[in-house]
Parts: C-alpha cells; sequence; structure tokens
C-alpha cells in the first residue's frame, strides 16, 4: 500500500505544482489589467477541485485528469493552428495533467491489485 501512496503523491505534487505556476502567471495577468487571464484562474481552481476528488477516488479522478488535458490539448491545437504556438500550453497544461492523471489510475489498479481477486 505504499506504492499506492506514493503514485497518488506523485500525481498531487504533478498537479500542485502546475496549479501554483498558472494560478501565479494568471494573478500577475490580472494585476497588470488583463481580464483574459480570469479563465485561467476559473480553470486551475476546478483542477485544484478535480485534485481533491482524486484523492478520494484514484480511478474516476485520473480518468477525468486524463480527458480534460486531452481536451484542453485539442483546444490548444485547434485555436493556435500552429505546434510551435501551442507548444508551452501543451507542455505546461496538457502534459501535467495526462502525467498525473495516469499516475492516479496506476495508484488505483495497484490498490485493486494489493486487495485480491474477487475483492471490491
Amino acid at each position: 500500500m505504499k506504492s499506492v501512496l506514493r503514485f497518488k503523491i506523485a500525481a498531487m505534487i504533478v498537479l500542485g505544482v502546475m496549479i501554483a505556476y498558472w494560478l501565479i502567471q494568471a494573478t500577475i495577468a490580472l494585476l497588470s489589467g488583463q481580464a483574459a487571464a480570469l479563465s485561467m484562474v476559473l480553470h486551475m481552481l476546478a483542477i485544484g477541485l478535480l485534485a481533491v476528488l482524486s484523492w478520494k477516488w484514484p480511478l474516476p479522478g485520473g480518468i477525468l485528469t486524463v480527458l480534460w488535458g486531452a481536451a484542453v490539448a485539442m483546444y490548444y491545437l485547434l485555436v493556435l493552428f500552429s505546434l510551435a504556438q501551442a507548444a508551452a500550453p501543451l507542455l505546461f497544461i496538457s502534459a501535467p495533467m495526462g502525467i498525473s492523471g495516469l499516475l492516479l489510475i496506476e495508484a488505483d489498479w495497484l490498490a485493486r491489485k494489493a486487495r485480491g481477486p474477487g475483492e471490491s
């Protein structure tokens, strides 16, 4: 069970660093008068809520985190038209969400494996 906890902690660290970075960037942008950064603040707060819920239920939380990361990646790839323009959002938003989601799914898989067959 220690490895399950390690996977969950690693997922939360990845999400936490990403959330902290983007919240700081968005707060600086808001303070400088850019109202468009408000959507990023709301996005990061929603991801923070998802992280809290993922701690309790790693499988649904991991799946939702991976799906949300994929949706954000598709959004930036469709809106920005160029991989060079979309590289930063893909690297700093979508990749950490995908990594943390996969870590949460692995934590749930290890927990189920440790319980044995036939147990829920």
